[in-house]
């Protein structure tokens, strides 16, 4: 008789102490919730001094092509061979010329846009890794059969405009 109620106080005790672990759990989310949307001051920003007036301010023309362009990579999925391509801009991109490059051990896999690919403001295009056929919104990257163009461990893959010049890049980890 006197173990019929031993268990069953454990039993309670444990029920009450699971739920006080998640109500513990919910609580200190909420605090971390609110911490992180609470805006942090920000320092004062330092006065830019104008540059003399013999000489004109430096121009860094190696940064222009890259800010011209809102294209960006935004996803890729290295198991499945897909690659997505986001307009952030305002005004269609023409991506006819532009290249997606993965560097690999033996060289370097590209991919050229074909001609007349243009990518509407707020639009997406998907570039798949196999041998099907393009139609709107997807593309399909031709690779030889043994070369694996996406590493499924970690990779980089670079988006270049018609001119060679690097717009975006996305690096990815498997953990």
């Amino acid at each position: 008789m006197k173990s019929y109620w031993l268990y069953r106080l454990l039993f309670f005790a444990c029920i009450a102490l699971t739920a006080g672990g998640v109500l513990f759990t919910l609580a200190s989310r909420e605090r971390n919730v609110a911490r992180a949307n609470t805006p942090r001051p920000r320092p004062a920003a330092l006065t830019r001094q104008s540059p003399p007036e013999d000489r004109p301010p430096p121009q860094r023309t190696d940064l222009l092509p890259s800010l011209t362009s809102r294209v960006r990579i935004t996803t890729v999925i290295p198991f499945r061979g897909e690659i997505d391509l986001f307009n952030f801009g305002d005004a269609a991109e023409d991506l006819s010329g532009w290249q997606l490059a993965s560097p690999r051990v033996a060289g370097e896999d590209t991919y050229t846009f074909p001609t007349g690919t243009v990518l509407l403001s707020g639009e997406a295009v998907m570039v798949v890794i196999d041998d099907g056929v393009d139609q709107p919104g997807e593309l399909h990257w031709h690779a030889p059969a043994d070369v694996r163009v996406l590493d499924l461990a970690s990779d980089a893959v670079s988006l270049q405009d018609e001119n060679g010049a690097e717009v975006s890049r996305f690096q990815y980890l498997r953990r």
